[in-house]
């Protein structure tokens, strides 16, 4: 039972390596299409596959999932997001992050102590995942 929950865990996985994970998106940002807001928003980096965003919480920020056609997209974006910081819509702080699974998710947090340490003391670093 264990290999099967592994083997799923891997399968989703790769099945977001292309993804982006916005966070705090104001409700109504996009306008009527959802799809052309996202393609104009990424239009000098990225070609752009189905978007997809959650049902609104109550405080109508919500996170939207984006999935790129290439994954060397997805690292740009987030190499830009590391360097400028945030990205600004209408005024608003927009947090862009790799979409990961919960488990993975978790496993780079029992890490995340120990990133700091070797971040703050300027050593190269990398988390590196069985293919």
């Amino acid at each position: 039972m264990r290999t099967l929950a592994i083997k799923v865990e891997d399968a989703e996985s790769r099945s977001r390596r292309h993804n982006i994970h916005r966070v705090e998106v104001p409700e109504k940002t996009e306008g009527p299409s959802l799809e052309l807001y996202i393609e104009t928003w990424l239009s000098d980096v990225v070609l752009v596959g189905q978007p997809t965003k959650s049902r609104p919480p109550l405080h109508c920020l919500r996170p939207m999932i984006v999935r790129l056609m290439n994954f060397r997209d997805r690292d740009v974006i987030l190499q830009v997001t590391r360097k400028e910081g945030p990205w600004k819509i209408k005024g608003k702080e927009i947090n862009i992050y790799p979409d990961y699974t919960n488990m993975v998710e978790e496993q780079r947090a029992a890490f995340a102590t120990d990133n700091k340490v070797l971040r703050h003391n300027d050593i190269k670093y990398t988390l590196i995942y069985l293919a």
